[in-house]
């Protein structure tokens, strides 16, 4: 973030969530999940560009830190790359295999200065995506109260695939 507000960019924190992951876990056994994450992970590490950042927080959850955005909208095709890497189909041993991604996205600044309300806010995006069930990325939008966001019927800025 700091090297953010002294570059004068922007950057995204997006909470990435692989759909499909726990059944493929109970299916196929642990061992079989756990190479589909690995190659899923390094698939979505390849599809990002330098200085860009991701990192697995738990068995089928991640975060990807991308930064000098020069706009919102700089985001997107990264995003769009990450959603299409993590849906193509995987090899595990003679078992083809597909998960979907879903993401929640925040942006800095936009009057937030804390990391772990960045995440917050991601995950609360995340949460408008997966209610809509099918692979999308969702904006989180620092204008509306989190109280608002929870209760809105329709996503504010959305990208369904």
């Amino acid at each position: 973030m700091l090297q953010s507000q002294r570059r004068r960019q922007g950057l995204a924190v997006a909470y990435l969530d692989l759909d499909g992951v726990n059944v493929i876990g109970e299916v196929y056994g642990s061992g079989v999940r756990d190479e589909l994450l690995l190659s899923v992970a390094q698939r979505m590490k390849q599809v990002m560009r330098d200085g860009d950042t991701l990192a697995r927080l738990n068995r089928d959850e991640f975060v990807a830190v991308l930064v000098d955005l020069g706009t919102p909208q700089a985001c997107e095709p990264v995003l769009d790359r990450l959603t299409s890497v993590a849906s193509d189909p995987v090899a595990v041993g003679n078992v083809c295999l597909n998960v979907r991604a879903k993401i929640g996205i925040t942006l800095f600044p936009q009057g937030v200065v804390d990391v772990d309300l960045l995440l917050r806010h991601a995950e609360q995006a995340f949460s408008r995506s997966d209610a809509h069930g099918r692979v999308r990325y969702q904006m989180f939008d620092i204008d509306l109260s989190e109280m608002e966001y929870g209760m809105m019927s329709e996503p504010v800025v959305a990208k369904t695939f």
